[in-house]
């Protein structure tokens, strides 16, 4: 019987050593999978940073061509306005030639009846 207790003390002693050289290769391939994803956790994080990196540029630049489009409306309107002001002076002036137009006319009018008279 003392030969039983050896050979299982033999066998369950190989069964530990088996799980533990099972246990620790499991280990090592999660370590190695956890090192895979890190590695590719920060190649996603860098990608983002300069996505949004790029972004955000993008965004001011967009954001100053806005106010450069702005300031170039807002001086349009200060030159329709002028040219609004000016039409109107010039519609006043073309109804303030004719009035002195006709003034003449009916001057030069009353000018040759007093002639004939």
């Amino acid at each position: 019987m003392p030969w039983m207790t050896f050979s299982i003390t033999i066998v369950c002693n190989s069964l530990i050593n088996f799980f533990f050289v099972s246990r620790d290769r499991y280990i090592e391939h999660l370590l190695h999978q956890l090192e895979q994803l890190s590695a590719e956790l920060k190649k996603v994080r860098d990608a983002y940073n300069q996505e949004t990196g790029d972004l955000r540029q993008e965004l001011l630049t967009l954001e100053m061509r806005l106010s450069e489009k702005e300031i170039e409306i807002e001086e349009a309107f200060k030159q329709k306005d002028d040219i609004e002001r000016k039409l109107s002076e010039a519609a006043q002036s073309a109804q303030m030639g004719s009035v002195v137009q006709l003034q003449l006319d009916v001057t030069k009018i009353l000018i040759e009846r007093r002639r004939k008279l």
